[in-house]
C-alpha cells in the first residue's frame, strides 16, 4: 500500500490523527457548501476540499488549544482556493467605495407580494449558477455573508478589507445577483434597490440550505485520516 505523502507526514508529526478528526471533520459540510458555492460545480468543490484538507493535515501540529479551527479551516481553504483559482480580490481599487452604504438597513420585505415576482419558481440551480458567475470579491462576500452566515465582522477578517468595504460588496453582490435573475422590467419596477438587499438575503438563506458532502468525497476524506 503507497502512502500519500502529506498523509507520512502527518503520521510522523503528530503521532495520531485523533485530534485532527475531531476537530476538523464536524466542519467539513460548511467548507463543501462553501467550495461549492464559489466553484460553482461538484467536481470543482471536491478538488478544493481534497487540497484543503491536505494543507490542513500538514500543518494541524502547529496549531495550539486555542484556535478557533473553525475559521484556521476558513482561511486555510482561502488560501488553497487562490492557489488554484487565482488571489481573490483586496481592498486595492476599491478606496473610493469605503464610505458608500455604511448606514444603510436592509428593509423588512414581509409587505411584498414575492408571488408577484416570481419568488418560489426560481430553480436552485440557477440561483448557484448566479452566485458562481458573480465577480470574486462580490462572490466572497455573498458566500461568506448569506450563505456561511459569517458576521461582518468574521468576513473583514477573512478577506482582509475594511468593514465599509465589505458592506459596499455584499450591497452590490446582491443588487447584481437579482439582476441575474429577474431580467423582467415589470419584476424590477416593484421593489428598490434597498428591498433587494432583504429579498436577495431571504432567497438565497431558503433555497440554499446547506447540503450534504456527497459520500465519496467524505468517504476518501475519512479513509485518509483513518
Amino acid at each position: 500500500m503507497i502512502i500519500p505523502p502529506f498523509l507520512a507526514i502527518f503520521n510522523k508529526k503528530t503521532g495520531s490523527n485523533s485530534e485532527f478528526k475531531k476537530n476538523t471533520i464536524q466542519h467539513l459540510d460548511v467548507l463543501y457548501n462553501f467550495a461549492l458555492r464559489m466553484t460553482g460545480n461538484e467536481n470543482e468543490a471536491g478538488k478544493l476540499i481534497f487540497e484543503t484538507f491536505r494543507r490542513a493535515i500538514r500543518f494541524f501540529n502547529m496549531l495550539d488549544e486555542e484556535t478557533d479551527y473553525k475559521t484556521w479551516l476558513f482561511r486555510v481553504i482561502k488560501n488553497a482556493y487562490e492557489d488554484l483559482y487565482g488571489k481573490l480580490p483586496d481592498k486595492k481599487g476599491l478606496e473610493n467605495d469605503e464610505n458608500l452604504y455604511e448606514e444603510i438597513k436592509e428593509p423588512d420585505i414581509d409587505h411584498l407580494h414575492l408571488d408577484k415576482i416570481a419568488y418560489k419558481d426560481i430553480p436552485k440551480t440557477e440561483i448557484v449558477k448566479a452566485i458562481a458567475s458573480l465577480p470574486e470579491d462580490l462572490k466572497t462576500v455573498i458566500v461568506l455573508s448569506d450563505i456561511e452566515d459569517f458576521t461582518k465582522e468574521k468576513t473583514v477578517d477573512f478577506t482582509d478589507s475594511p468593514l465599509s468595504v465589505v458592506k459596499s460588496r455584499l450591497y452590490k453582490a446582491r443588487k447584481m445577483l437579482f439582476k441575474k435573475l429577474y431580467d423582467d422590467v415589470k419584476v424590477k419596477e416593484i421593489i428598490t434597490d434597498l428591498e433587494i438587499q432583504s429579498f436577495i438575503k431571504k432567497l438565497i438563506s431558503e433555497k440554499l440550505t446547506q447540503e450534504p458532502t456527497p459520500e465519496h468525497i467524505r468517504k476518501k476524506i475519512a479513509k485518509w485520516i483513518m
